[in-house]
């Protein structure tokens, strides 16, 4: 359930490209994308690629539903 609720978060905003400008579009994904990736965590995974290991990443933190939350 809780991919769900993301995925109807997420299919509300898909036309955001389409209401507003590309510099608009372009600033809102690289917010997008600055609260997704992680630097250290990019730079282990490709640090890990190239030496042909798994990475080394910290446990994740467990999921919650929306609903429980606040």
């Amino acid at each position: 359930m809780f991919l769900l609720e993301g995925a109807g978060e997420v299919a509300r905003h898909q036309h955001y490209a389409r209401d507003h400008s590309v510099d608009d579009s372009l600033r809102q994904m690289g917010w997008v994308q600055g609260a997704i990736w992680s630097n250290r965590h990019v730079s282990e995974s490709v640090e890990a690629m190239r030496a042909k290991r798994a990475g080394d990443f910290p446990p994740l933190a467990p999921l919650h539903r929306f609903s429980e939350l606040g």
